[in-house]
């Protein structure tokens, strides 16, 4: 069952992607996950209600139902959406797609060992009290990443087009517009977070996890940065430079997993946060360069517009 989930997870997710790319947000947003989440909650919660017993088996049932139900909406969708005439397909070789597809493809899985590698470290190398401690600070701290992800839903298709069509003005003013947005989101809901660290971890998981807050500070501070400097890399795959990004990708992953295994290894979870906070600043500085020097445009916030927030929300 876990197999027909992931694959239908996996259509949806594609279904969702190629609606971005026709700047359809309202149904990428919906095959993203919207649709699937809504129609697993609503059933998770009725089924005890009309059984006496309830299995994680029937649980993983009831979400493979719900991704099921996503995917077929979604395929349904797309079809209507994109009937055209035979005529105005394009042919794109199997080859550029792979040459294409696979540097991407590699990038994302590094992405995802990027962000876990920390905690990976920290069960390898830590007692199990001290990998508890981290997974609730990292829990908390992803907080952030969610609202920093926000621009990656919507600029794919704005970067694209200014690209394509030589418009290096508008494709940096997007960027570093977004960026400052997310920052504008981000940054108060961090200083929540760090201010109140030890009553939030408190909170939601136990007095035990208090003595986590000073690892979370650190991991917070690292996804803010990640916010505040804009959609770098992603800028670099949609133009063409796939596999410039894989390389910068394998680079500050090396550089994190190098910090993160040594600071586990000789310190404490606080140290082995600030190696995680290293790294991402590394990985960003480094994409920061590389968007410059290759598309010649800057992405992260812009400080004069976002002095401008206070004054327009006055007027308004």
């Amino acid at each position: 069952m876990v197999c027909v989930w992931t694959s239908a997870q996996a259509i949806s997710f594609v279904s969702s992607e190629i609606f971005r790319g026709l700047s359809d947000f309202r149904y990428a947003s919906l095959f993203g996950g919207a649709i699937a989440g809504m129609v697993s909650v609503i059933l998770l919660s009725l089924f005890p209600e009309f059984s006496d017993t309830f299995s994680l088996r029937q649980a993983i049932g009831i979400i493979c139902l719900a991704y099921i139900t996503s995917t077929v909406y979604a395929l349904a969708s797309l079809v209507r959406k994109c009937r055209i005439s035979h005529r105005n397909l394009v042919s794109i070789p199997l080859g550029v797609l792979l040459r294409s597809g696979l540097p991407i493809t590699w990038t994302n899985l590094l992405v995802v060992a990027l962000y876990q590698v920390d905690i990976w470290l920290v069960g390898v190398f830590r007692p199990g009290e001290e990998v508890a401690l981290y997974g609730a600070a990292t829990r908390l701290a992803s907080i952030i990443t969610l609202i920093a992800s926000i621009p990656y839903g919507v600029l794919p298709p704005v970067i694209a087009v200014c690209h394509a069509e030589d418009r290096t003005q508008d494709l940096e003013r997007a960027c570093r517009s977004s960026a400052t947005l997310t920052f504008a989101a981000a940054f108060p809901v961090a200083l929540v977070l760090v201010i109140f660290s030890e009553s939030i971890l408190g909170l939601f998981f136990g007095e035990f996890y208090r003595s986590a807050s000073f690892a979370m500070a650190f991991l917070i501070g690292g996804h803010v940065l990640n916010a505040a400097t804009g959609v770098r890399g992603y800028a670099l795959i949609i133009t063409g430079h796939e596999r410039t990004q894989f390389l910068l990708t394998l680079a500050g992953g090396g550089v994190t997993a190098l910090l993160c295994a040594f600071a586990a290894n000789m310190g404490s979870i606080g140290l082995v946060a600030a190696a995680a906070m290293a790294g991402m600043i590394f990985q960003c500085l480094l994409e920061l360069v590389y968007v410059g020097k290759i598309l010649g445009i800057r992405t992260y916030m812009d400080f004069e517009l976002l002095h401008t927030f206070p004054r327009i929300w006055r007027d308004s």
